[in-house]
């Protein structure tokens, strides 16, 4: 019953721990004691756990954290005890959070402030894989650019992790959703919920009929935001790119490399 307060006694738990950067085979599992929540902070259980490309850059010290750490950003579980100075979260809540290191372990130690209430429909495999892709592909369709109803965007990358969310946030904003795919593996994650999208194949994408027009509106149509002031939204609503992955364009607002290096890019964002 994932509702029922745990008493089990325990004093150690798994842990997939860093003690060195490097590669995957730096990923250890080891045996820690379970942590102590203190002031401000909640134990939890955790039942599932978010993998996310920033715990690479973590794993190969391109992100500093002193060693040893176990790596994880976000995780899904039940709350087994609390530290004081904590009113808001009590034993046997199902929370989910991102943001805080340490989820690849069976209990993580989380300020309580960053928990969320997980709904009762919602498992927490789901939980925990929703929280950074989602907040991710919700600040794409909502704060960097505002979706409205009859605008236009490109997903590149679709049938990822934020690919997936961001289709069902601009479909509902109300937005004409264009989606590149890669391949058939590709097209067989894409659930019936995206067959109105209008789908296009990167070898397309990569000519240059299609690539230096758009990057030529992109340059001229950055926000307002990076010149140092003026409206939210770009001056010309053709060609407002945002990037999420590689930094793939330099000040200019042209690709650095040729189209086939920016195809490694994991999801832009055309308007």
């Amino acid at each position: 019953n994932p509702t029922t307060v745990l008493t089990t006694d325990y004093c150690s738990m798994f842990a997939i721990q860093v003690s060195q950067v490097g590669g995957p085979e730096v990923l250890t599992l080891v045996d820690l004691p379970v942590p102590t929540p203190q002031p401000g902070e909640a134990l939890v259980q955790i039942k599932a756990a978010g993998v996310n490309f920033i715990d690479v850059y973590f794993r190969e010290g391109r992100y500093p954290a002193p060693l040893p750490f176990i790596n994880g950003q976000e995780a899904a579980g039940i709350v087994t005890s609390v530290g004081s100075e904590v009113s808001d979260t009590k034993p046997g809540d199902r929370v989910a959070y991102t943001g805080v290191r340490g989820s690849y372990a069976e209990y993580a130690a989380v300020p309580a402030d960053r928990l969320v209430a997980i709904p009762d429909q919602v498992d927490f495999e789901t939980a925990a894989a929703a929280m950074l892709q989602g907040m991710t592909a919700h600040y794409l369709a909502t704060s960097t650019w505002p979706l409205r109803p009859g605008d236009r965007c490109l997903i590149h990358a679709a049938a990822g992790g934020v690919g997936l969310l961001l289709v069902q946030i601009a479909k509902m904003r109300g937005a004409r959703v264009i989606t590149s795919r890669t391949g058939r593996s590709a097209r067989r994650t894409m659930p019936e919920m995206m067959a109105r999208s209008l789908r296009i194949s990167n070898r397309k994408l990569r000519s240059e009929s299609v690539w230096r027009p758009k990057y030529a509106s992109a340059r001229e149509g950055c926000c307002g935001n990076e010149r140092g002031g003026g409206d939210d939204r770009p001056p010309r609503r053709a060609g407002h790119t945002r990037s999420l992955g590689p930094d793939m364009v330099d000040g200019t607002g042209v690709p650095r490399a040729a189209p086939r290096r920016y195809h490694s890019c994991r999801n832009l964002l055309f308007l």
